[in-house]
């Protein structure tokens, strides 16, 4: 794409074509006079600036490049530097970007810049490219490190639909970036190194290095500081509150998922003023911006622009239900024109006859006035065709390629966006979609890139309508169908989960619900029981797998009593006398597929507190000395409580990132002290003789040190800080006790004393107990200058003052354990007279002191130099005769 191409694809002004911009430029009033010409000779001069010819035409003509600037409502500068090759080689559309979700911003130099904050640094440098795949879901900024490197002339960038579609382009050898838009399947083994790969689709067990965009918490603060640093001064944008409105709900809901989103969102802050955002919900900001695109986009006395205006955001989210129902394509990824005509709801397919309307309905004998007609014909939708053409003039459809990829060809491939609006857009369809007939969000179940969204909002579903949702499903008697399968199997596990997360749930509902799954389950002879419809592995969320559809049965059972529902002796096995082999691969199976994510954390705890439940009326469920991780938190509790707790039963707690996690949940619910808790597992350690594996979670250096450090007991930490493992302890924990173990460790361990971490965390008082012990450490001594100089100087003046020889090496440790601050102190005390009395070798150790600060140049060495040489001119005699 040219330059001016590149502009006018960024620009709103709704210039699309060179004919277009040239009938828009010279319709100004401001067309300069002296460069009057026909509109299809100005669309030819344009054609070939566009391809950097003709360069000089423009370059004498200031009043046409501010014509332009306006039509195109881009700066003036941005227009110049864009149209004017730069001095490093890199031609002005390729150097300048503007970022089309930051209208307002100047220009990004990606020459002269860096990028904005939130790209992995990894493919930002070509020259260290083995194998590398991105995992860049789109609005990770992908097309803009494309787009970097090539203004840059780093390597080789490639965009295309598939892998194997990039390789036909791929040169034989240096750095090459591949951003691709519609790969589905995982990558083959590279060709060769210095390729990087950019897509969103899951990698698979192969020869590459994967790499992850950073979440976008991470980065927020400081890319809204750069957003504001590109805006002019004195526009709407407010970086503090915009800031904490994205931290908000927007952050908390999964919206702002990205680069592209969080981008996006400040430019809305910044064009409509974050205040009118702040108090909006969602869908209400979303409805505004797809409002005010369309009204910018269509000529106002279209027929049907007044119904784009009032039902344009509805007809978006019936086309987001087909895209997800009705499409095995992800949301994200681009679509030719007649996919999206097609994907039109079914009502607003046709376009009404407009002619014919006005023919039959204008008859003298009617009795329906012409205006009339004209003020229907306004009411009625636009017909696919002209739906589709005012989302494409609206840039809602819009080409997420940077090579220059005509938007009107037959084989055009669009995607919705900005990437926020196409995320708001798809939640208001998800929600649409579970509010509908089942086999309609049953349909989109059986799309892998809609079944996760469906499943999360199925939960939120019975969480909000609870069993009257639950009913609404059963009542709807249909045949057997994959969807319907699909519906009522998801809806089994999303109930079972919202169970665990604290919904209520009737009884009554829960029952039919429970025996049309079980009677639908698959099972074969000497195989655990699965449910009829499952989904590919590994899977994109934990909902989907089969782990929580087992979790879902307990949890559902164990709701239902003894005598409603169908039995089942696996899955329902609150009644079970014996566990099984097979129940206990069934818990390992769930322990397998927990869900790890922050939004999952409640109902994933919850687990373990139902089989907390579980084992208390079945019994144990694994080994006595190898509890199975899902009651291992209830095993440790237990086994605290009545003072028995062995290394055996906590061993590898940590294993499962919720272990650690479930137990303190479950020990809040028992109103067990965790501080207990955590000195019985040390304790356990200690009996055990301290073995390493299985109590990583213990370490020093472990996330979890702060859980169990500060209450170690004082016995065994007194013991360990004897040896020599671990080197690093975590000092910052410790209470009172600790420190008086630390002072009892110096004793039996002098090495200790050589910790300076230790005297600069430790209280004043420890310090002082250090000195009365006889401590001489240099770490002791520098910790005392720092923070009590005032006392270090009374043990210096102290180490000079005493006869006893025996202070000699005190001082000399005191020495050097002075800061430069206050060296000035030092030279004082050594003009005094008595100090030449002191016996030779204080005498040699203060000597050689000033001697050193001379030859290391430390501040104020004048001044040790003075007091040196006049020390050594009153010892000079003394030194002769001997």
């Amino acid at each position: 794409m040219g330059w001016l191409r590149d502009l006018m694809a960024q620009s709103e002004s709704g210039c699309r074509s060179y004919g277009e911009l040239a009938r828009a430029a010279l319709k100004s009033t401001d067309w300069p006079a002296e460069s009057r010409m026909g509109e299809r000779s100005l669309a030819s001069i344009l054609s070939k600036l566009d391809r950097n010819q003709e360069a000089d035409w423009l370059a004498e003509r200031v009043g046409v490049q501010r014509v332009l600037s306006e039509v195109l409502g881009v700066p003036l500068a941005d227009l110049r530097a864009a149209a004017t090759p730069s001095t490093s080689g890199v031609r002005g559309d390729l150097r300048r970007l503007r970022l089309s979700s930051l209208r307002y911003a100047r220009a990004l130099d990606l020459v002269d810049e860096p990028l904005c904050p939130g790209i992995p640094g990894a493919v930002l440098n070509p020259g260290a490219y083995q194998r590398l795949f991105w995992h860049a879901p789109s609005g990770s900024g992908r097309s803009l490190v494309g787009r970097f490197l090539e203004a840059r002339g780093l390597c080789t960038v490639l965009e295309a639909e598939t892998f194997a579609d990039a390789l036909a382009r791929l040169p034989e050898r240096g750095p090459v970036f591949i951003e691709l838009h519609a790969q589905r399947e995982p990558l083959p083994d590279p060709p060769r190194e210095g390729v990087c790969v950019a897509g969103d689709f899951e990698l698979g067990a192969s020869g590459w290095q994967e790499l992850s965009s950073p979440p976008v918490a991470s980065y927020l603060a400081e890319l809204v500081a750069w957003v504001n640093e590109r805006l002019p001064a004195d526009g709407r944008f407010d970086a503090r509150r915009t800031l904490a409105w994205l931290e908000g709900e927007l952050l908390e809901s999964g919206m702002l998922d990205g680069l592209g989103a969080a981008l996006g969102l400040c430019g809305l802050a910044d064009e409509l003023g974050v205040h009118t955002l702040e108090r909006k919900s969602v869908r209400q900001i979303a409805e505004r911006y797809c409002r005010d695109r369309l009204l910018g986009a269509l000529d106002p006395e279209a027929s049907h622009a007044g119904w784009l205006k009032r039902h344009g955001y509805d007809a978006l989210i019936g086309l987001g239900r087909r895209l997800l129902a009705d499409s095995d394509t992800p949301w994200d990824e681009p679509r030719t024109l007649e996919t999206w005509l097609e994907l039109v709801p079914l009502e607003q397919q046709r376009e009404p006859d407009l002619a014919w309307m006005r023919l039959s309905l204008s008859q003298p004998d009617s009795g329906i006035r012409p205006s009339d007609i004209e003020k229907a014909a306004r009411k009625l939708p636009p017909g696919a065709f002209r739906l589709v053409r005012a989302l494409m003039r609206a840039d809602i459809l819009q080409s997420p390629y940077q090579d220059g990829r005509a938007r009107d060809a037959a084989d055009a491939r669009l995607a919705l966006g900005p990437r926020w609006f196409s995320s708001a857009l798809r939640r208001e369809a998800t929600r649409a979609l579970v509010s509908g007939p089942t086999d309609d969000f049953g349909e989109a179940l059986l799309r892998g890139h809609a079944a996760p969204r469906i499943a999360r909002q199925l939960v939120e579903r019975l969480a909000d309508r609870g069993s009257a949702f639950i009913d609404g499903l059963l009542e709807l008697e249909g045949v057997d169908s994959p969807a319907r399968a699909a519906a009522i199997d998801m809806t089994f596990r999303a109930a079972g989960v919202a169970l665990l997360a604290g919904a209520e749930l009737a009884s009554d509902s829960l029952e039919p619900l429970w025996d049309e799954v079980i009677e639908a389950r698959f099972e074969l002879a000497g195989e655990l029981p699965c449910p009829r419809i499952e989904y590919p592995e590994p899977a994109s969320d934990a909902l989907l797998t089969r782990g929580v559809w087992y979790l879902a049965a307990f949890a559902i059972s164990g709701e239902l009593g003894q005598r409603a529902g169908r039995r089942h002796a696996l899955l329902r096995p609150w009644q079970t006398r014996e566990v099984s082999a097979d129940l206990r691969a069934v818990c390992r199976q769930i322990a397998r597929d927990l869900p790890t994510a922050a939004r999952d954390r409640p109902w994933a705890l919850r687990a373990f507190s139902l089989f907390a439940r579980l084992r208390a009326e079945i019994g144990a469920l694994g080994a006595f000395d190898a509890p199975e991780l899902l009651e291992q938190p209830a095993v440790i509790l237990d086994e605290v409580e009545h003072g028995v707790l062995t290394w055996s039963s906590v061993a590898g707690i940590a294993q499962s990132t919720l272990g650690l996690a479930a137990l303190q949940a479950l020990g809040r619910e028992r109103n067990a002290a965790f501080g207990t808790v955590a000195a019985a597992v040390w304790q356990a350690w200690d009996d055990a003789e301290r073995p390493r594996v299985g109590a990583e979670f213990l370490a020093p250096e472990a996330a979890s040190a702060s859980l169990f450090w500060p209450h170690i007991p004082a016995r065994l930490l007194e013991s360990l800080l004897c040896d020599a493992h671990p080197a690093r302890i975590p000092y910052e924990l410790f209470e009172d006790s600790h420190w008086q173990a630390f002072l009892a460790a110096l004793a039996r361990a002098p090495e200790r004393a050589a910790d300076a971490r230790a005297f600069e965390l430790a209280p004043e008082r420890v310090l002082e107990a250090a000195l009365s012990q006889g401590v001489e450490s240099h770490a002791l001594f520098v910790a005392l200058f720092q923070r009590a100089p005032e006392r270090a100087e009374r043990e210096l003046e102290r180490a000079l003052d005493t006869p006893d020889e025996r202070e000699t090496g005190r001082l000399g440790v005191l020495l050097a354990a002075a800061p430069s601050a206050e060296l000035p102190r030092l030279f004082s005390l050594f003009s005094r007279p008595n100090v030449q009395n002191l016996g030779g070798e204080k005498l040699s150790v203060v000597r050689r002191f000033l001697h050193g600060c001379v030859r290391a140049r430390r501040p104020g060495y004048r001044e040790a130099y003075a007091c040196l040489s006049a020390l050594e001119q009153r010892l000079a005699p003394a030194i002769e005769r001997a």
